[in-house]
């Protein structure tokens, strides 16, 4: 079954890449934060020529009528950027928040995931339940991630306890490895020391 985010690739909310999974902010977020910069520049289209009676008669007229309708437009652009670099990864180890602003800071939080002691995800209000998008809330220790409108955050947490749960399998298994090197070198110690231990002679016929 395909994912219902995956199908256009400016919407794609959730990459897999071998066992590192990176989430993106629900379309939601990003068309809400494209909407009034998209109808300023469709009202100074349209209007324009409705309020000069028609196309701009000078070249200077013509500049700032492509001023601001570009201006806008620089700004969709901006937040584009902005949405595709605010991300969220869960790798086997650990899970990282990104945010970081085009031409701008970068912040970067991370936790790893042997010391996340919860999970709890939450839908926001009416749009949140139906177009099924929310915040995955993880504490780990005194602080605590938020994973803020993702897409399915019921998947998004799931994600989260697969891997903590694969982490926890590979550090028993790590730890039986461990357990079965000291006890076959205890084994051969005593052995050792047994066999050193014979009184002269004791292996002559």
């Amino acid at each position: 079954m395909v994912d219902s985010t995956q199908r256009f690739s400016l919407f794609k909310t959730r990459t897999v890449n071998g066992d590192t999974i990176t989430y993106h902010k629900h379309w939601f977020s990003l068309l809400s934060s494209l909407a009034l910069p998209a109808l300023f520049s469709a009202a100074v289209l349209i209007g324009t020529p409705m309020v000069l009676g028609g196309f701009p008669q000078s070249a200077l007229g013509w500049l700032v009528s492509l001023a601001f309708f570009l201006a806008p437009l620089g700004l969709v652009a901006y937040r584009i950027l902005d949405w595709k670099n605010d991300i969220y990864i869960v790798t086997p180890e650990s899970l990282i928040d990104t945010e970081k602003k085009p031409l701008g800071s970068e912040v970067t939080k991370s936790a790893p995931l042997a010391n996340v002691l919860s999970l709890e995800n939450h839908k926001v209000g009416l749009l949140g339940l139906l177009l099924n998008f929310g915040v995955v809330r993880v504490s780990v220790g005194d602080a605590a991630l938020e994973f803020k409108n993702v897409a399915d955050p019921a998947l998004v947490q799931r994600d989260i306890f697969t891997r903590m749960e694969a982490l926890k399998a590979k550090q028993e298994k790590g730890q039986a490895e461990d357990e079965r090197r000291r006890m076959s070198e205890w084994l051969r110690v005593f052995e050792e020391e047994r066999g050193g231990g014979q009184a002269p002679g004791a292996g002559e016929q």
